[in-house]
């Protein structure tokens, strides 16, 4: 397809029988070519540089790829460079980011090798009969490196990672599973002091109150949602659900429930949902005091014709009542309101106290007029505060 450059926003196609789009260039905008190999492959791909007043290509960036016997991408040079590693059962273990490859052969391509500068490993090892991620670890190249040849690390042959012995940076992580396969626990654990980290699913590290073992954990419910978390800081966080499995609460920094407390009175930082027809509603912030709570409310439904709406529902948002900013506010000068065209896209929106904005043809800066927003995928004006 070519774009005519008499018609904004209108494509023309070129006969493949008479036309090649690589020497044709009236109203050539872009050029970019896939090749293929006899087994369907994409070896090699180019993208051009092309003037948009000639049509005329430049520079090129070129990205050539090779494949393992079974298929799969094993090495791609193009604006960078990178490696991966498969197990034998074809599951990606690894990936190597590298400054400089001077390999020229095909073998040289499915592996490290001494004409690699590596930059960074990333490393997975995985349960043998589960296929799950039990560890995972980065390598960064030292700073100060400039003699290291090829690989940093090795690829991961069970889960244990032998840290003093890795020529870079290590970050270590771990993950622990509940009996449905579930991450219940995640660990981070830096560099674990320069020493090696063996993987015990019966054994999570501990957490400690002056040196946290930057971990995280998560519990489920009988219906397999997760209702409590802790993070690595150990603040607790809950969620309590309705039958229809939706969220109707959430409190962060939970101590008892009641909102407020703590040096900071930052404990128990509760919101409340509500729902109607499936739509939620309103949104309820608890503070200490019930008469400062925070509450917002969501309006829904459409009537064609009314508001500058093209289409009739039930289920669009159409008003959002912000909370009072002080005392004595009215409702409508909180107000927020979106009209849709006739496939329910958003149209037109007014920030709450102001009139409906618009993006100027000539300025994507909004004005206070009536006028349709552009369509989704392109730019959407902002409403002003």
């Amino acid at each position: 397809m070519m774009r005519d450059s008499g018609k904004p926003g209108v494509c023309r196609a070129i006969e493949r029988s008479s036309s090649d789009p690589t020497s044709v260039t009236s109203g050539r905008m872009a050029l970019s070519e896939t090749f293929f190999d006899e087994r369907g492959q994409n070896y090699q791909s180019k993208a051009w540089e092309v003037n948009p007043s000639t049509g005329a290509t430049g520079d090129v960036i070129t990205t050539n790829r090779w494949m393992n016997a079974r298929g799969q991408e094993a090495k791609v040079a193009g604006e960078q460079i990178s490696k991966t590693t498969y197990d034998r059962l074809g599951r990606s273990i690894g990936t190597t980011l590298i400054a400089k490859s001077t390999g020229t052969s095909y073998s040289s391509a499915l592996a490290v090798d001494s004409g690699d500068t590596v930059l960074e490993e990333q490393w997975s090892a995985l349960d043998a009969s589960t296929g799950r991620v039990l560890l995972q670890y980065s390598v960064q190249r030292k700073h100060d490196d400039t003699t290291t040849a090829g690989a940093l690390s090795s690829a991961p042959t069970s889960a244990s990672v032998a840290v003093g012995s890795i020529n870079g940076r290590v970050q270590v992580s771990a993950m622990y599973y509940d009996a449905l396969d579930r991450v219940s626990d995640s660990v981070n654990l830096g560099t674990n002091g320069g020493t090696t980290f063996t993987y015990n699913a019966t054994s999570i590290p501990a957490r400690s109150p002056t040196e946290p073992s930057l971990r995280t954990t998560t519990n489920f419910d009988g219906h397999g949602r997760a209702w409590r978390s802790l993070d690595e800081d150990m603040i607790e966080s809950r969620r309590e659900y309705d039958l229809a499995g939706r969220t109707i609460k959430s409190i962060n920094n939970f101590k008892d429930g009641t909102p407020g407390g703590g040096t900071n009175n930052d404990q128990d930082q509760v919101t409340e949902y509500e729902y109607s027809l499936g739509l939620m509603t309103k949104t309820t912030e608890k503070m200490p005091s019930s008469a400062n709570d925070v509450v917002t409310d969501y309006v829904f439904g459409t009537t064609k014709g009314t508001d500058g709406n093209s289409i009739a529902t039930g289920h669009l948002l159409r008003e959002t009542i912000h909370p009072a900013q002080s005392s004595g506010q009215s409702a409508a000068d909180r107000t927020s309101k979106q009209s849709y065209n006739a496939l329910g896209e958003c149209a037109r929106c007014r920030p709450s106290g102001r009139a409906l904005t618009r993006r100027s043809s000539r300025s994507r800066l909004p004005t206070t007029a009536w006028a349709a927003l552009p369509a989704p995928g392109r730019f959407r004006a902002r409403a002003r505060r």
